[in-house]
């Protein structure tokens, strides 16, 4: 593949992604077909084709850049301060609200999706030996933090809060150094 056709198959998805998040911001995800996403891009059915399934891998295919984007916000950050790489993961979240929460009300598996993030987020500090035990109940803790954090993001998001970032970081980082003091 050429240069010239790398690039037009980067054009050409990305105008997919944006037919198909502005068609989810009008009405849910579930009432979007392959020819309304079409047409909206003004492309042809046979090009989609040829790059997705059908709407819902075109779905996944944002959500995975997405979270890759959120991934290499705390993994390319030059801090070693968790709290500092939490801050920009937020931060990423606060400037990409209107995509996260969409993804969250659209996407069937997201959540679960960024719950898991904060798996690996957790399994990259225990790996560097930032934590040193492990809780046998640690993973429904996780669980029940990371899914009230998202909540509280949400609404932070939603509502335009005057929260700054930094004090959201504060407030989350406090709830899950509070499930075990690990974080």
């Amino acid at each position: 593949m050429t240069t010239q056709e790398n690039r037009r198959s980067r054009i050409t998805r990305r105008v997919f992604r944006e037919s198909l998040t502005e068609l989810m911001l009008e009405k849910g995800m579930q009432k979007i077909s392959v020819n309304e996403i079409c047409k909206r891009a003004d492309m042809n059915r046979s090009t989609f084709y040829a790059h997705y399934e059908d709407q819902f891998d075109l779905l996944r295919e944002i959500e995975d850049e997405f979270l890759i984007t959120l991934r290499k916000t705390v993994t390319e950050s030059n801090s070693q301060d968790f709290a500092k790489q939490f801050e920009k993961y937020l931060g990423h979240l606060y400037q990409n609200g209107s995509l996260f929460t969409l993804l969250m009300r659209e996407a069937p598996d997201f959540r679960d999706r960024i719950i898991r993030e904060a798996f690996s987020l957790y399994e990259m500090r225990k790996e560097s030996g930032m934590i040193a035990s492990e809780d046998p109940r640690f993973a429904q803790k996780l669980y029940f933090v990371s899914g009230g954090s998202l909540l509280l993001l949400e609404k932070w998001i939603e509502e335009n809060s005057e929260i700054t970032t930094s004090e959201m970081a504060d407030m989350l980082y406090s709830f899950w150094d509070g499930i075990n003091g690990i974080m």
